[in-house]
């Protein structure tokens, strides 16, 4: 299959590219800078605001499938300067990448979307929080979200296309970095950052994560990507598992660690607030629908991370 992955210098962009050549599938990997990763691809730089140009390149290559992944994942800051232009890329270059890929004739288009479409849900109440839960995201970039992928999953079907949405879940693993484009790193990487400065790191008690490995999230969009039909839904890509950040602590050597005191903060952030419990959003929907599940457990995750890391 000829497929277009648009944010392919993202680390979840390089993880699925990765995934796509090594199951043979043929791919276009465009981005706003090089991509970092190996394998033999067609690479194209150019802005996903660029309707025309992304319409070229489907016709160009004659695309078969989308993975719209370009977005800017902002902080606080970011949405004070640029809150025009992370609209324009998260929801307009995505609708109208959705209408291009129509009219080149595309079959199959999936967007990454994101767990921070559940905003307060997921840190309210007790219990999984599954797919119908509802939205209430608390930032720009989980606002885009919510619009984009419902946006998506009502005008695709309208326009001739399949498409499904993935709600990525807290994400961490290889070719993660410092891009410009997402203002919140990992903990997991933040940590190698520690170790690697012989920084102590102070963790916070309680705040456990269904954190999800960057290559499983590559193979929940291959099954996406190969399933002979995909349902209009957004699913979870998420761990089974709520777990805490201690893993990848001990997984990392040499780096000096503990859990913070009484009154006393942790020197990490964990992508969302601490002082609430987090509910886990499990993958039950595209388990039950594509046969997904993750292939790490949080432990094998973080060994395999640390000895990329090491490398």
């Amino acid at each position: 299959m000829r497929v277009l992955v648009t944010g392919a210098s993202g680390f979840v962009g390089v993880n699925l590219v990765e995934a796509l050549l090594a199951r043979g599938h043929e791919v276009v990997a465009m981005s706003l800078d090089a991509y970092p990763g190996p394998g033999r691809m067609t690479e194209i730089r150019g802005d996903t605001t660029d309707t025309a140009l992304v319409e070229r390149v489907m016709r160009e290559h004659r695309i078969e499938a989308v993975w719209h992944g370009a977005a800017i994942t902002a902080g606080a800051e970011r949405e004070k300067r640029e809150a025009s232009r992370i609209v324009e890329v998260n929801l307009l270059a995505t609708v109208r990448a959705l209408e291009a890929a129509a009219r080149a004739g595309v079959r199959r288009f999936l967007y990454p979307s994101s767990s921070a479409v559940y905003g307060n849900t997921a840190f309210e109440s007790a219990g999984p929080v599954s797919e119908d839960a509802p939205l209430r995201p608390m930032n720009l970039y989980g606002i885009t979200k919510v619009a984009a992928e419902a946006a998506v999953l009502r005008l695709a079907p309208a326009l001739g296309l399949e498409a499904c949405a993935g709600r990525i879940n807290a994400v961490f693993g290889p070719w993660e970095r410092d891009t410009g484009l997402r203002d919140t790193l990992s903990p997991h990487l933040r940590l190698a950052g520690f170790a690697k400065q012989g920084k102590e790191a102070i963790l916070a008690r309680g705040a456990e994560r269904d954190w999800v490995y960057a290559p499983d999230v590559a193979d929940a969009f291959v099954a996406m990507l190969e399933a002979k039909a995909v349902p209009p839904v957004a699913m979870n890509i998420s761990m089974d598992r709520l777990w805490p950040l201690e893993i990848m602590a001990r997984a990392l050597p040499g780096l000096k660690w503990r859990y913070a005191g009484e009154g006393e903060e942790a020197n990490l952030g964990y992508g969302g607030p601490i002082d609430r419990p987090r509910r886990a959003l499990p993958p039950a929907l595209i388990k039950e629908r594509l046969g997904w599940s993750p292939a790490h457990t949080p432990e094998s995750a973080c060994a395999d991370f640390a000895r990329r890391l090491s490398r």
